[in-house]
């Protein structure tokens, strides 16, 4: 059998129960900063057991997940207009009513960039950058509605 060293250094994550890095979970097509365990876990369910030891791999345990959790002062929701027509559900949010909700979030277009939630401090320091090109509106008002404090 040939390996590529990818494939090689995924064989022995998974033999150890080692956790992959971000790079690499987002090659097997796992975001690790959106992933919980607990999801993984769910997906013998789905008939998926042939991704659920990659996605343990690629996952936030629940202490992890309780650290997300944490509220930020303010966020920015990064696009680029010639990229929006690809993310409808992102298009939909930013020219919504729904801004009106949030006081502390601020949209701006930074040319050339898919759609990018950057999360600040009460210096307007960027502490955490989500890739948000998959989400969906209700979820970018969810992750808003629980995360955005003041």
């Amino acid at each position: 059998m040939v390996f590529s060293f990818f494939g090689l250094c995924l064989l022995i994550a998974k033999a150890s129960g080692e956790e992959l890095p971000s790079d690499q979970c987002l090659q097997l097509g796992f975001v690790k900063a959106n992933v919980q365990c607990s999801r993984c876990k769910e997906l013998t369910k789905y008939d998926l057991d042939e991704i659920k030891d990659t996605c343990l791999m690629c996952c936030q345990s629940a202490s992890e997940e309780a650290i997300k959790s944490k509220k930020y002062a303010s966020a920015r929701l990064e696009y680029c207009t010639c990229n929006l027509a690809n993310f409808p559900q992102i298009q939909a949010f930013i020219k919504s009513d729904r801004l009106k909700e949030f006081p502390y979030l601020s949209v701006k277009h930074v040319r050339g960039t898919l759609p990018i939630m950057k999360l600040m401090d009460l210096n307007e320091n960027v502490v955490e950058e989500l890739s948000v090109h998959k989400w969906d509106t209700d979820t970018v008002v969810e992750f808003l509605r629980e995360h955005l404090s003041r």
